[in-house]
């Protein structure tokens, strides 16, 4: 396996090797979906993107499970492994790599998982990143963000990256999940959540500098798009993305 060609990504475990993605990443337009609302609100269909990286439950959304173009999917412990759809989908797009940051939970340590492991055992890969340990709260979506930047995209579009309002309850719900709002932030100070969403909107954005990567916030402007207030100062949307993403 070939050097890691950026130190985020500390656990990398599988039998594809970093090239895979590099070879599929690198110098590419590449859009992280997110399961926030901003997905559904945004017509980032209409941008030229070269692959697409996305999350748990992207398997709900048939605008993502008709793409022939998903590099790579990063499951949770919250995904059911055995879906019939997650599955029909992995069966029927073989180039489609899936991970999951396995940790010591009961989710990972049972028949289902393990079969799933076995099922696409040479396209899986068991990852963990370092924004784990430098920042908190910003789910699973904010940390495919860091995946796909580690491989050196030329662009590198993100959307559904969002967080929430203070008045969360009153938020459009989750767009992978219509019965799922923002709880999350039920459970720490909305503040601290702004604080981290902003550290990482602002670390994602030195990233990108160091590694010549274009980034834009394709929720940018939209009042639960946390990012909104960071982004829009240092890498604000382009008249041309505007023109072609907003209604």
């Amino acid at each position: 396996m070939a050097l890691n060609p950026d130190p985020v990504i500390t656990r990398f475990e599988s039998e594809l090797t970093h090239e895979h993605f590099l070879k599929k990443i690198k110098g590419k337009k590449i859009l992280v979906a997110c399961s926030g609302p901003s997905f559904e609100l945004r017509n980032w269909q209409n941008l030229d993107i070269d692959g697409v990286i996305t999350m748990s439950f992207f398997y709900n959304k048939e605008e993502l499970t008709s793409r022939k173009d998903i590099i790579f999917a990063g499951l949770s412990n919250l995904s059911n492994f055995a879906s019939p759809v997650l599955n029909d989908f992995l069966n029927s797009n073989p180039d489609t790599a899936v991970g999951c940051e396995e940790n010591v939970h009961p989710a990972y340590e049972n028949a289902r998982f393990e079969n799933f492991v076995k099922q696409y055992k040479n396209r899986y890969v068991n990852y963990w990143t370092d924004v784990h340990q430098k920042i908190l709260y910003i789910g699973l979506g904010g940390r495919l963000i860091y995946f796909a930047l580690n491989y050196s995209p030329s662009e590198l579009y993100f959307i559904g990256f969002d967080g929430g309002t203070e008045n969360w309850k009153n938020d459009p719900p989750n767009s992978f999940r219509p019965n799922y709002k923002a709880e999350f932030i039920r459970e720490k100070s909305y503040k601290t959540i702004c604080a981290n969403y902003n550290k990482a909107t602002a670390d994602m954005y030195e990233v990108a500098k160091q590694k010549g990567v274009k980034l834009q916030n394709l929720g940018e402007g939209l009042p639960f798009n946390i990012p909104s207030e960071y982004s829009s100062n240092h890498f604000p949307l382009t008249q041309d993305i505007k023109n072609r993403i907003i209604d």
